[in-house]
């Protein structure tokens, strides 16, 4: 984007008319501001098939290990998101370090490169050219065509190439691996250590069946259905009941986690 914005201050230095347009096409999906690059989904998906194949390899050895390198320049996002998408990745074990293991070295960075773009990256860069033309014939320049919270853009290309894309340790993302050290493996911490974030989403499902319900209860176009009220009411209860349990639960993980942390070091 750099050289882009070179090309274009260039440009409106001479008084060209020539539109300058940026495309943000990159694997290791570090450009700044928009949701994510052109490329980056096709660059995990291959990711995450190098893994599973070093998992293969590194069982069918004696103490294996599968050891991917994978691109991403200084952001890391195809190594975490290919992690969290195959599940194969684990720890290393300290407890065998006297002991003799076998590396399985992979390397995919060409194999990424050069294979055709997925489905999702086919129908994001045919958004993406549209986005650009539909700029350009509007009199802009200077900008590049992505999205920013789901709603297409157009961000000027100065800030773009200064805005960079690192991956945020502290998001939840990154804490689904993140927890996994953090917290002890030992089999006497009860579950509760490992009670997903996601069962809130059960609680939000729940009511918005009820919602479901009671518009079918009380539509006009929906009486021959005959639905009884109550059922809502009953879904809702259901909603309270579960969040309730959920809240008790967490509050006792966070007593858990910090008993564990506490004693662990």
């Amino acid at each position: 984007m750099r050289g882009a914005v070179k090309i274009f201050n260039e440009i409106r230095q001479r008084k060209l008319n020539i539109a300058v347009v940026g495309i943000p096409k990159t694997v290791d999906n570090d450009i700044g501001i928009i949701d994510r690059s052109f490329g980056f989904q096709t660059a995990v998906e291959m990711a995450q098939q190098a893994i599973s194949a070093a998992h293969v390899e590194a069982e069918s050895a004696v103490n294996g290990i599968g050891l991917v390198k994978l691109m991403g320049r200084s952001t890391g996002h195809i190594a975490l998101h290919a992690t969290l998408s195959s599940r194969d990745v684990e720890w290393w074990d300290r407890e065998h370090s006297g002991e003799l293991f076998t590396v399985k070295y992979i390397d995919p960075t060409y194999m990424i490169r050069a294979v055709h773009a997925n489905a999702t990256d086919n129908l994001y860069c045919t958004l993406l050219a549209h986005s650009a033309i539909h700029g350009v014939m509007g009199g802009y320049t200077g900008f590049v065509a992505g999205p920013i919270n789901g709603n297409y853009a157009y961000i000027p290309l100065e800030d773009v190439a200064c805005a960079n894309n690192p991956v945020n340790t502290k998001d939840h993302n990154w804490s689904w691996d993140y927890e996994d050290i953090l917290l002890p493996t030992d089999e006497q911490w009860p579950f509760l250590l490992r009670f997903p974030i996601g069962c809130f989403g059960i609680c939000l499902g729940l009511s918005s069946q009820a919602v479901l319900w009671h518009n079918l209860a009380t539509s006009p176009t929906t009486r021959f259905l005959h639905i009884t009220p109550n059922i809502s009411f009953l879904i809702w209860l259901l909603a309270l009941a579960v969040l309730i349990a959920v809240s008790i639960t967490y509050i006792l993980k966070c007593i858990f986690y910090f008993h564990s942390t506490l004693f662990s070091t």
